[in-house]
């Protein structure tokens, strides 16, 4: 498992350390991020239904920077716990991304994301560095069924790793902390035109890996329920025997079940909602042959102002690690809790550029984030961010 953050690998102290998660099926920015909200992999049709006519390669892209100031000003620069703004303090290009997408045949699509900047390293797996193809792969359908195969993103999760998707700025505890990135394998896909419900499975080498660490392989699935503005939900998780930091022993099963979902019933609001489990056998922390659970929660809405190019968007999330661990963090055998909140007022400036601040505050139970001299002694941190995306 890759971190999926530049803040530091800490020792015992700091309990628990940033790692490599999700995103959707999803397609290029053109709107502000109100209009495909988070939670899109509820209500996407399954990627193997692909369109009957033959189409072309077609370019789509954007370019993501942020800048953000820690309120604990550390002498380190670190974020602790973040994901793709690890480093405080700094201007950042996180990912400025090509994208490429046709039919050759019908029934036969690709897919393939060129992904440059800083936020490639963190979900990369064993590739790495500032460069990476975040998904890579072909589809091919027949009727309702489809297979993909390739690399592509996890089903898991609320936030995404393309940024124009998200409620927010910064990503929460549970993309960077208990969610994987991306899958390389392959998926059976079933879509009916006449139903409400498409179903996933595949195998697949792990979480984050291109090429796997071990003999064995995960077990994906998801179900999805699209049930327009009132409701949809996805059902979604792995189940494999994997590696992770610190094990007490070589593998160990490791158990995720996530639901995520949105609803559109308060008017001008997108309300998108996330509860996830997971365990893992073997877990740094517990003796050998025993499991290490963890439990998380999330809200996340955007309201978007009538007749405005404005939208407010926000986060408010818990994570509950009572074993101490989290996947590949390799943390000390202590109970840490992780609370964040966010809000983050968006401006789309024109159809292909936009604007967003955010306000963030995180606090645990343990002390896990820096103080002013750069010491892990704080039991809190504030985050302030900017940032801009240009689309293509």
């Amino acid at each position: 498992m890759n971190f999926r953050s530049t803040a530091l690998s800490l020792t015992l102290l700091s309990l628990c350390v940033p790692i490599g998660r999700i995103a959707a099926e999803d397609t290029a920015p053109a709107a502000t991020p109100a209009a495909t909200p988070a939670a899109a992999p509820a209500a996407a049709p399954a990627p193997a239904a692909a369109p009957a006519a033959s189409t072309g390669p077609s370019f789509t892209g954007f370019v993501d920077t942020t800048y953000n100031y820690n309120t604990n000003d550390p002498v380190n620069q670190k974020n602790n716990l973040h994901s793709f703004d690890g480093e405080a303090n700094t201007f950042a290009l996180n990912h400025a991304q090509v994208e490429v997408q046709g039919t050759p045949d019908p029934g036969l699509g690709y897919v393939a994301k060129i992904d440059f900047g800083s936020d490639s390293a963190g979900y990369d797996g064993n590739l790495g560095g500032s460069f990476t193809m975040e998904e890579v792969y072909g589809t091919y359908a027949v009727g309702e069924w489809g297979v993909k195969v390739g690399k592509f993103d996890t089903y898991e999760g609320i936030e995404v790793i393309d940024s124009y998707q998200d409620v927010t700025i910064t990503r929460g505890f549970l993309f960077g902390l208990i969610e994987p990135g991306t899958h390389t394998g392959a998926v059976v896909t079933y879509n009916s035109s006449n139903s409400k419900w498409d179903i996933e499975a595949g195998v697949v080498n792990g979480w984050d890996l291109v090429t796997d660490n071990n003999q064995d392989k995960d077990l994906i699935f998801k179900i999805g329920y699209n049930g327009g503005d009132p409701l949809t939900l996805t059902l979604d998780g792995t189940i494999g025997n994997d590696t992770p930091t610190g094990a007490v022993g070589t593998n160990g099963g490791r158990v995720t079940i996530d639901l995520v979902g949105a609803t559109k019933l308060i008017k001008n609001t997108v309300l998108n909602f996330q509860a996830d489990y997971g365990s893992q056998k073997n877990a740094s922390g517990t003796s050998a042959g025993s499991s290490a659970k963890w439990y998380g929660v999330s809200v996340q809405p955007i309201y978007s102002i009538a007749n405005t190019k404005w939208s407010i968007g926000g986060r408010l999330e818990y994570l509950d690690a009572p074993d101490g661990f989290t996947p590949g963090t390799g943390a000390a055998p202590l109970s840490f809790h992780l609370f964040t909140i966010s809000v983050a007022p968006t401006y789309q400036v024109t159809k292909h550029f936009l604007a967003r601040v955010e306000g963030r505050y995180d606090a645990c139970n343990q002390v896990a984030f820096f103080a002013k001299d750069g010491t892990l002694t704080k039991k809190h941190q504030g985050e302030l961010a900017a940032e801009t995306i240009f689309s293509f």
